[in-house]
């Protein structure tokens, strides 16, 4: 295939693309130098954001700008008119020439004041009825004069309280140049009093935008730290929004933790349930296998020496049973702990009640169902004030029982065993304790003690360690706290707090592995 390329025809088209290219770059050029002047002529500097409000705003300040070269227009003709009783100056032409001025005045007032937030019909209403009748009235009636120009003092004042210094200075300006110049214009002498009256007009003018410029510095300083305050406040609001997400994201995620804990929890218990069931079966069978060896070898044991015989008596009677033993009692503590835990762990997803409570009367139920350990160790209960407390009845009776039970359980043989509960309202929580006086706890234990599985004192007593973890847990989840103060040989005190207000939160859920620090007890409470 022959490609032919006209290069003339190409050349052709490139020009008047190219003259086309620049005809619109000029066109645009010229769009966007109107469209700035227009810009510039026409909007206020008042950040408008409806449109409505924005082409009203340009409309009026376009009327303006087309309206004062023609008031101009209209002063620069009337001043050519000789007010003299042989001229053709009429009263008509001083009619027309105080129109001009004082449309000349207003109208510079209202574009200036277009040019700031102040732009609105009821202030250019207001500023043309006073500075233009002001104005309007000094050319009017030249032999009242002396009282219409103080008049424009009143017009600048009444100005210098709704707006700024910005707007009051060009309008004491014009003011004091419009009553200056008028009787020059309108070629009416001047006399001693004309100039009083100026010399007054330009004090108070002077005056006035002074105290303007002070209120309005004062206005201004007022607004900053306002605006301050308002950038600090919306900043403490983000910050707090922020919080309260992080906080919800926090507590999700530890609630997801804590659901998939206690499932962990409830599984492992579950299968470690299964093979201590096993082992337990396997140690029996393997009892009953010894049993028939052992009888089996009694029909052979005559063939075999002296310390053969001994030998296989010693494995068989007391190496064995005492492996079987070690292995039964292995798994039954085992057993417990798996009990403890899976007991933990229906604790955790129980949901609370809270309920008005009278403690005094929950005590004594408490202490009722410990009355035959109670009365064993010959335990005195002393009961102080209980004040009633908002929260979970089941959680504060397994609180209690805990708690009494340890006391009873580790009282010193030296001494009468004394038990005092006791209970106080302070700030946002209401406390409880329970003292004693038994054997005590060493200082180094008395955090360790509520950490799951942790036992410290007399390990001879039965336990499990899992009491104080429970009971921290169960505090915890009542948005309280719990501490153990002791001595051994003296005795031991443990306080903790229900959170007051517990009826307008939802209660706390404390996820299982929070509670690796969160206590066992002294030696085993169950």
């Amino acid at each position: 295939m022959n490609t032919v390329i006209d290069i003339n025809n190409m050349t052709t088209k490139m020009g008047e693309a190219s003259t086309a290219s620049k005809e619109d770059i000029s066109k645009s050029r010229f769009l966007s130098f109107e469209n700035n002047l227009w810009s510039k002529l026409t909007t206020p500097s008042a950040r408008l954001n409806d449109m409505e409000e924005r082409r009203r705003a340009q409309f009026l300040s376009g009327l303006m700008v087309f309206l004062i070269p023609v008031a101009v227009l209209g002063l620069f003709l009337s001043s050519y008119f000789d007010p003299t009783p042989n001229s053709v100056y009429t009263e008509q032409d001083a009619i027309f020439l105080g129109t001009m001025m004082a449309t000349i005045g207003g109208l510079c007032v209202v574009y200036l004041l277009s040019r700031t937030v102040y732009f609105n019909i009821g202030s250019i209403v207001v500023l043309l009825l006073i500075f233009g009748g002001a104005v309007g009235l000094s050319v009017l009636s030249p032999e009242g004069r002396y009282t219409i120009l103080p008049f424009l003092s009143l017009s600048i004042l009444l100005a210098s309280l709704l707006f700024p210094p910005s707007i009051i200075i060009p309008i004491a300006v014009i003011a004091n140049i419009t009553g200056i110049l008028t009787p020059i214009i309108a070629n009416i002498p001047y006399s001693d009093d004309d100039f009083d009256v100026i010399v007054f007009n330009l004090i108070m003018s002077v005056l006035i935008v002074a105290s303007a410029s002070i209120r309005h510095r004062y206005i201004e300083r007022v607004e900053q730290q306002k605006g301050l305050l308002d950038k600090v406040v919306v900043q403490l609001e983000d910050a707090r929004d922020n919080l309260e997400v992080r906080v919800h994201e926090r507590t999700s995620k530890l609630k997801a933790i804590n659901e998939e804990l206690k499932r962990f929890t409830y599984i492992m218990s579950h299968d470690l349930r299964n093979h201590l069931v096993n082992f337990n079966g396997f140690a029996e069978e393997l009892r009953f296998s010894v049993d028939a060896v052992t009888e089996t070898i009694d029909e052979v044991k005559q063939s075999l020496t002296d310390e053969q015989q001994a030998t296989l008596e010693e494995h068989l009677n007391e190496d064995i049973p005492e492996y079987l033993a070690y292995i039964n009692t292995s798994v039954d503590q085992m057993k417990r702990m798996v009990d403890a835990m899976l007991t933990l762990a229906r604790m955790e997803s129980r949901q609370l009640e809270p309920e008005v409570i009278e403690m005094r009367e929950l005590v004594r139920e408490v202490t009722t169902s410990l009355s035959t350990e109670i009365r064993e160790q010959d335990v005195q209960i002393v009961t102080n004030v209980l004040p009633s407390v908002k929260a979970d009845r089941f959680s504060l009776e397994r609180i209690f029982t805990n708690l009494i039970h340890n006391a009873v359980i580790y009282s010193s043989p030296e001494r009468q065993p004394i038990i005092t509960i006791g209970g106080y309202k302070d700030n946002e929580s209401t406390y409880f304790y329970v003292q004693d006086n038994g054997i005590g706890i060493s200082s180094d234990d008395t955090t360790a003690i509520f950490d799951i599985f942790k036992r410290a004192g007399d390990n001879s007593v039965a336990g499990d360690g899992m009491g104080l973890a429970l009971v921290k847990n169960l505090v915890m989840r009542h948005r309280g706290t719990i501490r153990c103060d002791s001595q051994v040989g003296v005795g031991s005190r443990f306080t903790f707090s229900i959170a007051d207000d517990l009826d307008n939160e939802e209660l706390s859920e404390q996820p299982l592995a929070s509670k690796q620090n969160a206590g066992s007890q002294p030696a085993g409470v169950n």
